[in-house]
């Protein structure tokens, strides 16, 4: 999205750009964005739930491929991409729970693929807890190329099978006139691309 951003900021000086800081659970997400632009307009996200896209309307920006989060001090952490065979006898945590398609498929082929895998069920949002968990814990985390560098402890390796998920824009099924404006400007900059 920040790719987007500076390629039209320039031209349009109309709009601006703010973070916008939230409690993440899944109720103030949801609530927040049903406020139609009085707190935020858009969420980026990855966006495959199929109860968020009841309620609301994606824009897809591109995919983030799965990856291992690996504690460094784990011999995983040397490898350029993971395997499923290589999580054979580890302690993963993953989502479980949901309905993220994309979650549920890349859980059940560790499963299907791997000896003694030990499954650690994570909350639906991630955030700096679980991370402190799976290192002080030595679990591995399932986790998107997108949070990569989001704990030192970690070193995050792309699972070799290629598995992805779509991220993109999600935002009201009722946008603003502005919001309006800016997704055509943003679908523009994308269908250049």
């Amino acid at each position: 999205m920040l790719d987007i951003w500076y390629k039209v900021n320039g031209k349009y000086p109309e709009f601006k750009i703010k973070i916008v800081p939230f409690e993440e659970n899944h109720s103030n997400v949801l609530s927040t964005l049903n406020n139609n632009g009085a707190t935020l307009d858009f969420l980026v996200s990855p966006g495959d739930s199929q109860e968020w896209l009841k309620d609301f309307n994606f824009f897809k920006l591109g995919t983030y491929q799965f990856c291992i989060a690996v504690p460094i001090t784990n011999p995983l952490s040397k490898k350029k991409e993971i395997s499923f065979k290589d999580l054979s006898g580890e302690k993963i945590a993953a989502i479980t729970t949901g309905n993220s398609k994309q979650n549920q498929d890349i859980v059940h082929k560790i499963k299907q693929n791997c000896d003694n895998v030990e499954s650690i069920d994570a909350p639906l949002y991630y955030d700096m807890n679980l991370f402190n968990k799976c290192e002080e814990n030595g679990y591995l985390l399932v986790t998107l190329e997108c949070w990569k560098d989001i704990h030192p402890a970690f070193k995050t390796i792309p699972i070799s099978s290629g598995e992805s998920m779509p991220y993109g824009i999600i935002y009201s099924k009722e946008p603003s006139d502005d919001a309006s404006k800016f997704l055509d400007i943003v679908k523009n900059v994308v269908n250049e691309s």
